[in-house]
């Protein structure tokens, strides 16, 4: 089976112009069954007071629920992707109450004092471990955090913005926290996600292969896949790479999720 990409943004997130109709044509082309939207609702950038959208909410359930009724040949998959901070917890409760998401996507984009890891500051006066440290301390919130989610992304997005040498974000410079995190997803039953938006780096997709390796060490089986996709070009990229680690490490499932539940599917 096709793998099942469910991050993906259209012009619904603050920095995408596509359209989601492309996505489907181009799912279709691809035999794919299943496809999932999660755009960007980063309400820690808007309280750290970035200039950035926030999605329309109640038009993007409006066009989705258009979309099904044009496209009944393929699932599509409303979710929204979190940017995680301890202050926007109340109110990604409240959109959860609201909106009848298929999943929630939780990501760590920020940091207190240094805004998203795009800018590059939160690298200028620290440590390169240091720095992680750091991030993934909010990770962990983030995993643990009463603003439910079912997904946890890209563990290992600072990276794309890092230009100090022997960045790689992996298992053995952060053991225990990583542990302590990959415990968390596993033990509240989340999944973790492989994302193949590394444009620039030397891999194929996030977290790095020696977390993925230590997760499954630790028991973890529950996967979701996402291109992390602002265009529809970048649909299902490198989703072979993923297929083929995830089955050379014993994997044959993969996960998505419709009204909150998780679907579980063989690769």
């Amino acid at each position: 089976m096709t793998l099942v990409d469910v991050h993906l943004h259209s012009r619904f997130s603050f920095d995408s112009d596509e359209t989601q109709s492309n996505y489907i044509k181009k799912a279709k082309k691809m035999g794919a069954g299943v496809l999932g939207f999660c755009e960007h609702f980063d309400y820690d950038a808007y309280l750290y007071g970035d200039d950035i959208g926030l999605c329309d909410l109640d038009t993007y359930f409006e066009t989705i629920d258009s979309l099904r009724v044009r496209h009944p040949d393929i699932k599509i998959l409303a979710g929204v992707e979190f940017g995680y901070s301890e202050k926007a917890e109340d109110k990604y409760i409240d959109l959860e109450r609201k909106y009848p998401f298929d999943y929630v996507v939780m990501s760590v984009h920020t940091l207190p004092k240094y805004g998203d890891f795009f800018n590059g500051k939160v690298f200028e006066d620290r440590t390169l471990n240091g720095a992680y440290d750091d991030y993934l301390s909010a990770v962990l919130k983030s995993v643990l955090s009463p603003a439910g989610s079912d997904i946890i992304a890209h563990i290992g997005y600072p990276e794309r913005y890092c230009e100090k040498e022997n960045s790689s974000l992996v298992y053995s410079e952060h053991a225990e926290i990583f542990d302590s995190i990959l415990t968390a997803i596993i033990e509240t039953g989340k999944c973790l996600e492989i994302n193949t938006s590394t444009a620039g780096l030397e891999k194929d997709f996030f977290p790095d292969t020696s977390v993925l390796d230590r997760y499954i060490e630790l028991g973890g089986k529950k996967f979701s896949f996402g291109s992390d996709a602002h265009s529809a070009q970048r649909f299902m990229d490198k989703a072979d790479a993923v297929k083929t680690y995830l089955t050379s490490r014993g994997i044959e499932k993969m996960r998505y999720f419709e009204a909150r539940k998780q679907v579980e599917y063989s690769i």
